[in-house]
């Protein structure tokens, strides 16, 4: 089963490399798409698990793939 987010196929969202999307839980287990962001934030979800998140996505940014 697919996760919320872009539809399948897409990109992060209208001319993005990277976004970050915003999501809600609601009561009856269910995610909601609120928004994407061009340049949301990571950096404490990689303080928390140690992952190199930023160094990936500069990759990713550096590469020009699209």
């Amino acid at each position: 089963m697919r996760g919320p987010g872009p539809p399948a196929g897409r990109g992060a969202g209208p001319g993005l490399t990277y976004g970050a999307i915003d999501l809600i839980l609601t009561p009856d287990g269910r995610y909601v798409f609120l928004e994407i962001n061009p340049n949301g934030q990571f950096l404490w979800i990689e303080d928390a698990t140690g992952l190199p998140i930023g160094a990936a996505i500069g990759d990713l940014l550096m590469s020009g793939v699209r």
